[in-house]
């Protein structure tokens, strides 16, 4: 180990390379999960104050509506192309190209002072979250080793929430304070220190190829992303319904339970993603599906903030089964140069599926005037999700016991 002059202590570089290799991690995963957090402290810190900017030029509710419907939009359809450019130009450029889009999208808001301006940036912004969030789940599976797969992910996924946690409360602190521009701001800054911890990155070459034709879908990311459709589908009637559900019965703020929700997920992830590296991936879906499936009941029954609290509670455990099981499932299935395209995959189908529960269950909920029953509605599609998943291992059972039977070697 290097020692700086005249300390007697290890080198700042030095000690933080031996930190990394003391918990079986190298230091570009750290300098990754970082740029994974400063980049969602930026997405966070907007996301409480975005929609009050609208409305302060002049903007209704459908308008604002309007402004996440096209920040979901732009990444939806920029999944495929991020996938393809994440296996044939580097992990690390489309990290840095998310990250930089960001912090001009964050410095250019406070200057658009027109309502159509801000939703053509909305366009671009959501196509930064495209490409350093497929750049970025990719280089953290890349550099991860393999066993620790589940883990890895697990940990790097827990620097987006915590972002999450904190984010969208300062967020509102810093606009009450100061007003929109220095929030706009910190924003931008927030962006910008990701661009710094992306720089930093080595970047990964190994199994990547440099030509293959643009896939809208990479099979071998069907099952996990169908899984995973299944669990956005739930997450957007939540972000959708959850806060005009708690109005109307005045029992609990809805901060509280997003809040509940951040914690058990952040504690949930690194045990969720260490039982599947030793149990398997769907160890951890299963389980994890069927929680999100009976918080969603028990959001449609809940009458005291007890029962909120504890619904708020299962789905962050839940949560936290699902994301890293699905994420590493993910992992496995594809080849090193199609790993980019495999989690382009993924992501698309979780951007679908926030879209689908927040559209289909508010239309549900706005047409029967029964919150219960969206929520009821929600919890059917996760249980279909662990029902994908327990169907997939079944027929893996199956096939396994007809080699064995006819004497074949298992072949993958």
């Amino acid at each position: 180990m290097k020692i700086s002059r005249g300390s007697g202590l290890p080198a700042p570089d030095s000690l933080g390379r031996s930190i990394a290799r003391a918990v079986g991690f190298s230091t570009a995963f750290w300098l990754a999960c970082l740029a994974n957090l400063a980049f969602f402290s930026s997405l966070h810190l907007m996301l409480p104050v975005l929609p009050l900017y609208l409305v302060h030029l002049g903007a209704d509710e459908s308008v604002v509506g309007l402004s996440v419907g096209a920040f979901t939009v732009a990444a939806v359809l920029m999944r495929p192309m991020t996938g393809w450019a994440t296996d044939q130009w580097g992990r690390k450029r489309l990290m840095l190209l998310g990250a930089a889009i960001f912090t001009v999208a964050a410095f250019s808001y406070p200057w658009l002072q027109s309502v159509a301006l801000v939703l053509a940036l909305r366009l671009l912004h959501g196509g930064g979250i495209a490409c350093f969030t497929t750049g970025g789940s990719t280089y953290a599976t890349d550099v991860a080793p393999q066993q620790r797969r589940g883990e890895a992910l697990g940990i790097y996924g827990l620097f987006s929430n915590l972002a999450m946690a904190f984010g969208p409360a300062l967020g509102g602190l810093v606009h009450q304070a100061r007003g929109f521009k220095v929030l706009f701001y910190l924003c931008a800054a927030s962006a910008a220190a990701a661009v710094g911890f992306c720089l930093g990155l080595p970047e990964v070459t190994a199994g990547r190829r440099r030509s293959s034709r643009l896939t809208l879908v990479n099979p071998s990311a069907i099952l996990p992303a169908a899984i995973y459709f299944t669990y956005a589908f739930s997450y957007g009637c939540l972000v959708t319904l959850l806060p005009l559900y708690c109005a109307r019965l005045q029992v609990i703020n809805p901060g509280l339970l997003f809040s509940t929700f951040a914690v058990t997920v952040a504690l949930s992830r690194i045990p969720g993603g260490k039982l599947s590296d030793r149990a398997g991936r769907l160890a951890v879906i299963v389980p994890g599906a069927l929680l999100v499936g009976a918080a969603m009941l028990l959001f449609g029954r809940a009458r005291t903030p007890l029962h909120f609290l504890l619904a708020a509670g299962l789905y962050g455990a839940g949560a936290g089964g699902v994301y890293p099981g699905t994420m590493a499932l993910t992992a496995d299935r594809a080849t090193g140069s199609q790993r980019g395209s495999a989690f382009g995959t993924l992501f698309a189908a979780f951007d679908l599926g926030i879209g689908a529960g927040a559209v289909t269950l508010g239309a549900l909920a706005a047409r029967t005037g029964s919150y219960p029953l969206a929520f009821i509605t929600a919890a059917v599609v996760s249980l279909l999700g662990a029902g994908a998943a327990l169907g997939h291992a079944h027929w893996n059972r199956k096939r396994a016991s007809n080699v064995k039977a006819h004497g074949v070697g298992p072949s993958s």
